[in-house]
């Protein structure tokens, strides 16, 4: 009947949603994570702690942004010591 095909449709969107919200969650978290990560290295590196560097392995731009905080630390470590 067509009250049963509304609810197994209803059904399977709700289903599909969770999964594309699930899928969704992942992908913001490994963008998030190494983010936060250099944002404490800043917050340190801030606050006077010069020998700070990141660990990220990324391989995009994440990783990039990393690599160039850290020839930045090592460069104020380096004028500062």
């Amino acid at each position: 009947t067509v009250s049963q095909v509304i609810e197994r449709s209803v059904g399977l969107a709700t289903f599909f949603l969770s999964i594309a919200f699930l899928l969704a969650y992942a992908v913001a978290q490994g963008i998030v994570a190494p983010l936060q990560k250099l944002k404490e290295a800043a917050v340190s590196l801030s606050a006077g702690d010069y020998s700070v560097r990141t660990q990220l392995t990324s391989r995009d731009e994440t990783r990039d942004l990393a690599e160039t905080f850290n020839r930045m630390s090592g460069e104020i470590e380096r004028r500062v010591e």
